[in-house]
C-alpha cells in the first residue's frame, strides 16, 4: 500500500497517513471501508459485474444505475453479507423511469472463494454504473 500524503498548506507541513491508502487501484479510508466504481456496457446476458474475496469483509452495498438502450432506467442498492459458503442479499430500487426494467436483475453468489456480484438478464442491452462499498 502506499499512504497519501495529507499537507497542512505549510513547508514540511505533509504527513504520510497510514490509515489513508492508495494502491493504484482502490483508496481505502483507515481500513474500514472501501468504495470502487465500474461502468459495464453492452451487456446483453448473465454476467460477474464485480468480485470481492470472501475474506474482504462482512458485507457490501452494491449502488447501482441500470439504463436499457431504448432508455429504461432504474436506481438501486443491494446489500449483501457473506460466510465462505453462502451469501444473502436484498434489492432495494427506485420505480422503473420510462419503461420496464424488467429485463435485468442482480443475484450474490459466493464461488472459488469469491463474493459475486452478478446480473440476471433476460431481455434487453444494458449499461451497469456501480459503486461497491465493502464493510470490514
Amino acid at each position: 500500500m502506499t499512504r497519501v500524503l495529507l499537507s497542512d498548506g505549510t513547508t514540511n507541513g505533509a504527513i504520510a497517513q497510514s490509515g489513508f491508502t492508495y494502491d493504484g487501484t482502490y483508496l481505502s479510508l483507515i481500513g474500514t471501508q472501501r468504495i470502487q466504481s465500474d461502468v459495464d456496457t453492452g451487456i446483453t446476458s448473465n454476467t460477474v459485474l464485480h468480485e470481492i474475496p470472501v475474506s474482504s469483509g462482512c458485507g457490501a452495498y452494491f449502488d447501482y444505475c441500470i439504463v436499457e438502450s431504448g432508455g429504461a432506467k432504474r436506481l438501486g442498492t443491494v446489500m449483501a453479507t457473506w460466510d465462505g459458503s453462502g451469501a444473502a442479499w436484498t434489492d432495494s430500487s427506485t420505480p422503473d423511469l420510462n419503461s420496464t426494467t424488467s429485463g435485468i436483475g442482480f443475484t450474490v453468489t459466493v464461488s472459488g472463494g469469491n463474493v459475486q456480484f452478478n446480473s440476471v438478464v433476460t431481455s434487453g442491452t444494458w449499461t451497469v454504473r456501480l459503486a461497491v462499498r465493502i464493510v470490514y
